[in-house]
């Protein structure tokens, strides 16, 4: 904040940040089937659970999928809090805050946080901090060296005009106290994230997505987008 040069002294470079990305499932995201769903390799902000694409935006560049509204976007260097403590990379953390989907969507997943991994450009879509659309995400000092922590502030709009959701909620479930599920207002509100580095969802340590394990115990996402046939978000 004290510098007093041109803010072109500040830009080292520039040029593309992702190569590959891979989604929630952990594939890396590929084309798109314009005749039905994708079932392998699908960007799941734009689609429902089965890969079918329910977006409301047509895309008229030849892209196959699309992200918007990055929000919060931001570099998080590794071990900024001190020696060993916080990611263990460089990751530029950002997340997808919001969407328009087509008005008879009966279903779809949501939208996910990412982390970005600079060093090869590459960008892993996150699930466990739910798919309810942010406004901000950042990491906070954690004051320890085994764990992460994220802060992730509520979108705090109202659901949209998706009747269909509901109603097909209400066909699927049934609420605790009896009561139909209805079009929620406030959908997203504030919650903190805390990941154990190196760990799976079940304590226990795996290979797989090295990158995101050993940063922020995030790999448990795979194992959301099996069970998630349509919106769901918790309050922590």
């Amino acid at each position: 904040m004290n510098h007093e040069g041109p803010a072109s002294e500040m830009v080292t470079g520039m040029g593309e940040a992702i190569e590959h990305a891979y989604n929630l499932k952990g594939e890396l995201v590929g084309p798109r089937n314009p005749d039905g769903p994708t079932t392998v390799g699908a960007h799941f902000s734009n689609t429902d659970a089965d890969g079918n694409y329910v977006a409301a935006a047509p895309i008229s560049n030849g892209a196959d999928w699309f992200m918007q509204s990055l929000c919060s976007a931001h570099l998080e260097e590794k071990h900024q809090w001190g020696p060993g403590i916080g990611f263990e990379d460089d990751i530029f953390l950002t997340n997808e805050e919001w969407m328009t989907y087509e008005a008879d969507v009966e279903a779809f997943v949501g939208l996910s946080a990412h982390a970005i991994d600079l060093s090869t450009k590459t960008d892993y879509a996150l699930g466990s901090v739910t798919n309810g659309g942010f406004e901000k995400i950042v990491e906070v000092n954690p004051l320890h060296k085994d764990y992460v922590i994220i802060a992730i502030s509520g979108y705090n709009g109202s659901f949209g005009d998706y009747d269909k959701v509901i109603e097909k909620r209400n066909n699927l479930y049934t609420r605790g106290d009896g009561n139909p599920y209805v079009k929620p207002q406030n959908i997203v509100p504030a919650r903190i994230y805390i990941g154990k580095k190196g760990k799976m969802e079940d304590g226990t340590y795996h290979c797989l997505f090295s990158f995101l394990q050993k940063n922020l115990s995030l790999t448990q996402t795979q194992k959301i987008i099996k069970h998630l046939h349509m919106l769901v978000l918790k309050r922590f």
